[in-house]
């Protein structure tokens, strides 16, 4: 297949000076909410190897309004706010999660979409792995739609997820991490799935190992799914089966509620856009891909990438690119928007998006600038490059009342940004500082919330307020060597104290070597790190330790060597017990 390789050397100062730096354009003021959440957006559509579910969405309302749909880890579900559109927040509320995992959200004319997950280590076909929620447009939930028995051990693994419609069909792409091949490894690729919204039933899925002609990648870094005349039109990342960036296309009619194409009769058409130089399955491939679209002509794939050639894999700065994929002939074209030179500061990942008139836009952002440019329906250059100050995240922006909206969360400041689409040179910044009204209560968590944190899952044990609340190291999933029970954590903007490690919180671990145990621990569950052969070395910082159950340590290094305060040195020989696991060799000093 012939690939054309159009370079745009585009004159960075030439840009500047053409298009002003924002400035006039920022506004900044405090808005009022109920809760300050804790977490971050920022630029969380870049990514260096491997993509990320996405959790925040801009989506508009009949009355000219602005729903936010925000997933994080504090706010324990997602957090649903609406603003006018001067960007005034009007109400909020917290749309409680199905499962642990967030995989995306998706709206449709009549409701919402809402995919979540849980990890399946036992490889236990008879766990829920997927969940699909649908709620009405006043998120009251409908019904939810479950897959099992799905060749599935960690879902939304290393990847993305994003869904179309056909129908009264929804597609789903995303990644998972497969079950353990017959040596023992758990492989990752893509996966899809199509449900009937109508009766809430999982019609289709493929889960299983392949090639290409069926949709396969592995693995797959990003996931991009569009419905075109009944058909999908799939990209992924890829760096082993193919190690590209490749795009798919199924001969099957997703329509009738099956896409699963027969390798043989119906398989799919596979066009490698961009090769990536290097090892089968090195997972580095020093290029990242950040939007796709559907023009009248051409399939358009916009990225960022380096040099590709026998030194990719040293290199570090990536340029901007859009791939055109002709839809006669399958001829790649590729049009680099930006020019850099090895060593410069890179580009990060860019958006790609369409509007309702059908025009397509490409925004990046390189050290704390937001670019941008138009470009025609295969993939050329038809605007100034314009340039701001500012931030992208991982809110593709959105058409919502003439504008390109995105916004750029940070702990407690939101910043909504616009382009005016009627006169694209001009960037606002509306930038609010979120602050709890002073008669509100203060944060509160309930017993039963959880956050995952470096690897670990907390729980939290005691409801109550800042410093008040207390939680537990339920379950270690970290595949480190060196394991931190922190002294305390966050969960829902509620600073929690970390009291105890629950009961079988590291069991079995095979990687662990060392663990710290935080200040405020008081227990350590039974089989807490039973038969964990490689622990070797446990840091207790706790002075006020006061259990150590049964066979805590047992089956750990013979040699372990577990230091203790030195002012509890004589109690907490007795605490690590026979009983405990303690066995001749070990020794606890301070």
């Amino acid at each position: 297949m012939k690939k054309k390789f159009l370079c745009l050397l585009l004159a960075f100062s030439l840009c500047v000076n053409s298009v002003p730096v924002m400035g006039a354009g920022t506004k900044q003021s405090t808005s009022l909410c109920t809760s300050v959440y804790t977490g971050s957006n920022a630029e969380a559509q870049s990514y260096l190897r491997a993509a990320s579910p996405i959790k925040s969405y801009l989506s508009p309302c009949t009355d000219s309004s602005i729903m936010r749909v925000q997933y994080a880890p504090s706010i324990k579900g997602l957090l649903v706010e609406y603003y006018d559109s001067a960007y005034h927040l009007k109400n909020s509320r917290i749309i409680p999660e199905e499962l642990p995992l967030f995989g995306g959200f998706y709206e449709t004319d009549t409701g919402y979409f809402v995919v979540t997950g849980q990890e399946n280590p036992k490889e236990d076909d008879a766990l829920e792995v997927f969940r699909i929620t649908k709620y009405d447009k006043q998120w009251n939930k409908i019904k939810s739609a479950s897959l099992s028995s799905c060749n599935t051990t960690i879902p939304f693994r290393s990847g993305s997820l994003r869904m179309d419609a056909c129908g009264k069909y929804l597609l789903i792409r995303t990644s998972h991490q497969m079950y353990a091949d017959p040596d023992g490894r758990n492989h990752q690729a893509n996966a899809t799935i199509e449900l009937d919204m109508e009766t809430m039933t999982v019609t289709d899925s493929y889960m299983d190992v392949m090639n290409s002609s069926v949709g396969y990648v592995s693995h797959s870094f990003n996931q991009f799914i569009k419905v075109e005349d009944n058909h999908i039109v799939a990209v992924d990342h890829g760096d082993a089966y193919p190690r590209s960036i490749t795009l798919i296309k199924y001969a099957t009619d997703a329509s009738t509620g099956s896409f699963t194409p027969d390798s043989f009769l119906t398989p799919c058409t596979v066009t490698r856009v961009m090769d990536f130089p290097g090892e089968i399955g090195n997972n580095y491939t020093g290029a990242a891909v950040g939007g796709f679209e559907i023009s009248g002509s051409s399939y358009l794939i916009a990225g960022n990438s380096v040099i590709q050639d026998e030194k990719n894999l040293e290199r570090g700065t990536r340029n901007v690119f859009v791939a055109a994929v002709d839809k006669e002939t399958s001829e790649v074209t590729v049009t680099w928007l930006t020019s850099y030179t090895e060593g410069d500061s890179t580009t990060r990942t860019p958006h790609l998006v369409k509007t309702k008139d059908g025009r397509y836009y490409v925004l990046w952002s390189r050290s704390g600038k937001v670019y941008y440019t138009e470009i025609d329906g295969d993939g050329r250059q038809k605007s100034p490059l314009y340039v701001y100050n500012g931030n992208l995240s991982d809110c593709a922006p959105t058409e919502i009342n003439g504008k390109l909206i995105w916004y750029v969360w940070h702990e407690q400041t939101l910043v909504f940004y616009d382009i005016n689409l009627e006169n694209p040179s001009q960037m606002n910044t509306n930038a609010f500082t979120r602050v709890p009204p002073s008669d509100s209560k203060p944060a509160e968590v309930k017993a039963g919330q959880t956050r995952r944190i470096s690897g670990i899952d907390y729980r939290v044990t005691k409801s109550g307020t800042d410093k008040q609340a207390e939680v537990q190291a339920k379950r270690v999933v970290s595949k480190k060597k060196s394991i931190q029970i922190a002294d305390t954590v966050k969960i829902a903007g509620v600073t929690c104290k970390v009291t105890s490690i629950a009961a079988k919180a590291c069991e079995k671990n095979q990687t662990i070597t060392s663990v710290s145990i935080g200040k405020n621990v008081r227990t350590i569950g039974k089989n807490a790190f039973y038969r964990c052969k490689k622990l070797k070395k446990i840091t207790v910082k706790s002075k006020v330790l006061k259990k150590v159950k049964e066979k805590a340590i047992q089956g750990i290094h013979k040699k372990a060597v577990i230091k203790a305060p030195k002012k509890q040195l004589k109690k907490y020989k007795k605490l690590f017990s026979k009983k405990a696991g303690f066995r001749k060799g070990m020794k606890v000093k301070k």
